[in-house]
């Protein structure tokens, strides 16, 4: 029979403390590597670049960006801001809606589209619940015909 020693308590401590560092470098690495590889969006071009449309990008995010994408969240988010001019540049505001509303109504429509989907999802299950309700109201007659004519 082998008898081991017993850990001394500096020992479990350095161990522990090793662990510790262990997990806290695993976890900055982690982030480190989110952060650097995280793709950049930019939706507010300076005021200085010579852009045509400063709203497109904002656009193009709202009506190409899959449905619940971080890239389209950040959207909405920069939308909102816009909307409510919180520490928004007043140029952006004024370019957003100039054009006679053309870029609003672009994004009125980009924004009711979920909402459209919905209500087309819904009004297709409510008549398919007709359908199938109407199915069995005709099987129904069918078998009370066929009991009928059988008497």
């Amino acid at each position: 029979m082998t008898f081991y020693p017993e850990p001394r308590s500096a020992e479990i401590l350095i161990a522990l403390a090793g662990d510790f560092i262990l997990i806290i470098c695993w976890e900055w690495s982690t982030n480190l590597y989110q952060v650097i590889f995280t793709q950049r969006i930019e939706f507010a071009p300076t005021e200085k670049s010579k852009v045509i449309n400063p709203s497109e990008t904002l656009l193009s995010a709202l009506e190409k960006s899959s449905c619940g994408s971080f890239q389209q969240y950040l959207a909405y988010h920069d939308l909102s801001m816009l909307c409510e001019s919180n520490n928004v540049d007043n140029w952006r505001i004024n370019e957003f809606y100039k054009d006679n509303g053309k870029i609003y109504t672009r994004v009125i429509s980009a924004c009711l589209r979920p909402l459209e989907k919905l209500t087309n999802l819904q009004s297709e299950r409510v008549c398919s619940h007709q359908l199938m309700k109407s199915e069995t109201m005709d099987n129904i007659q069918v078998r009370v015909t066929c009991s009928l004519n059988s008497i």
